[in-house]
């Protein structure tokens, strides 16, 4: 006997969040990340968090779904959002090699 089996999940009480709260959240870590140090960087993380958060699940979803146009802005400023930190993260592991890196105190 073989069948199909599902698991269907409760219905998500959770409004979509809006628009204009995930392009904030975008701005936010954006910002944060202008100046690329450990606060900076732990603040963009967590407004990258935040967003996170809102899009998960069947409300992030159809926000995603009901504005293509923000959810495609979204995902350009977070592609270069990427891009900036990879950017980082190489000329640390360059300057590493090199032997360039300074170490600092606060």
């Amino acid at each position: 006997m073989c069948g199909i089996i599902a698991v269907l999940r409760r219905k998500s009480a959770r409004t979509p969040p809006a628009t204009d709260r995930l392009l904030a959240s975008v701005a936010a870590a954006e910002a944060a990340l202008h100046e690329l140090e450990v606060d900076a960087i732990e603040g963009a993380a967590a407004k990258l968090a935040e967003l996170n958060r809102d899009l998960a699940g069947t409300p992030g979803l159809w926000c995603l779904l009901a504005d293509r146009a923000t959810a495609e802005v979204v995902e350009t400023r977070l592609t270069a959002l990427q891009q900036r930190v990879h950017d980082h993260e190489r000329a640390l592991d360059e300057a590493g090699a090199s032997g360039d890196l300074t170490e600092r105190h606060n």
